[in-house]
């Protein structure tokens, strides 16, 4: 069943998932973000000033600071 902003949740073996139909930059940005928060070694080279890689930097101010109008 399709629910608010094109979101729907699938059940797989008791388990609850949301699912949501979004553009691929959005996927990717979501997944780095959250490998930032998850993985301590990915967060690490994303902390580092040798980076120079502006997803990866918009992937550390989300997970810093959150996202925003701004943050886009």
């Amino acid at each position: 069943v399709l629910g608010v902003f094109g979101v729907c949740v699938v059940k797989i073996q008791r388990q609850r998932f949301l699912v949501s139909n979004t553009c691929a930059f959005n996927s990717l940005l979501v997944a780095l973000t959250v490998s930032c928060v998850d993985f301590n070694s990915f967060r690490t080279y994303t902390d580092s000033s040798k980076i120079n890689n502006q997803f990866l930097n918009l992937c550390r101010d989300i997970t810093l600071h959150g996202s925003s109008v701004s943050t886009y």
